[in-house]
């Protein structure tokens, strides 16, 4: 996991401090006639492939759930936020967990504090129903790199750039050159950073071609 979309770090600017639990919760009390505390919720971060890291940090949230609870909560939901992997290589991984797999990892917690669970997958059902059309408007080479250079940029599609996320590129077509080479995908902003994908095996574009950048519709 990139460091950018990890949120359950010490550094992160997400969330509270847990010594400073208590204090939130005076002040919830102090204010029972306009607020009702329903649940607690908590975000690991993005992209995440193991569903036994969504076990640990419900552990963690139950403990909380139950010290709560016996300050005179009546504490109903817990969020474990959302963060589900997407195969963005495209190797057929079966592995990568669905909100079910999650359900499945937790649900003796849930059941044994009688909680409500909400997830967030949205990410993971709508990130990979996503295609970026680009159309090859040259090929070049520097005498170390080659390049496909197309129209669309990390204005468009930030993450490989922002995250070094992979996704996978591929062409719209059959390209007529069986030859494949090694290239970088970049775009037209004059930023190193710009380029959609890096060192990809892909067969010789005509100016035109179009190539196609998979799972393009979820930021982080």
């Amino acid at each position: 996991m990139h460091p950018y979309v990890s949120t359950g770090i010490a550094n992160s600017k997400f969330g509270i401090q847990n010594a400073l639990i208590p204090n939130y919760l005076d002040r919830i009390s102090e204010c029972s006639e306009h607020v009702e505390l329903l649940g607690v919720h908590c975000h690991i971060g993005s992209t995440i492939k193991e569903v036994r890291i969504f076990r640990d940090a419900a552990q963690i949230m139950v403990q909380f759930v139950e010290e709560i609870r016996n300050k005179g909560f009546d504490l109903q939901y817990l969020n474990l936020g959302g963060g589900l992997g997407i195969d963005y290589e495209r190797k057929g991984n079966h592995d990568i967990p669905t909100p079910m797999d999650l359900l499945n990892q937790i649900r003796d917690l849930i059941i044994q504090m009688k909680l409500k669970l909400i997830i967030e997958p949205g990410r993971s059902l709508v990130g990979n129903a996503v295609i970026f059309v680009n159309r090859v408007t040259g090929v070049k080479t520097n005498g170390n790199k080659n390049f496909i250079v197309v129209d669309g940029s990390m204005s468009e599609l930030i993450r490989p750039s922002l995250y070094k996320a992979h996704h996978h590129i591929e062409f719209a077509e059959p390209i007529e050159d069986k030859a494949t080479d090694v290239y970088d995908i970049v775009g037209p902003v004059c930023e190193s950073a710009d380029f959609l994908g890096k060192d990809r095996t892909l067969q010789r574009p005509n100016e035109g071609d179009c190539l196609v950048v998979y799972d393009a519709g979820a930021y982080c």
